[in-house]
């Protein structure tokens, strides 16, 4: 994205699913790769120019 923004929607897309995989692994215990894929997720997304503070349901602010 040379803009910085989120205009591709399959790039959006992904990281909500990291996003939302994240909440299910961190839902079944799995903390260390929840962790790792909400880091790629906020990650991607700030590459991407999307909000921050995006946080998956199920998955707690102090965790995000």
């Amino acid at each position: 994205m040379v803009d910085g923004s989120c205009s591709d929607l399959s790039d959006c897309e992904f990281v909500q699913v990291l996003r939302q995989i994240a909440a299910s692994r961190a839902g079944e215990g799995d903390e260390v790769t929840a962790n790792f894929l909400v880091e790629r997720a906020r990650l991607l997304g700030k590459a991407l120019g999307m909000s921050p503070d995006l946080v998956p349901a199920g998955y707690s602010s102090a965790q995000w």
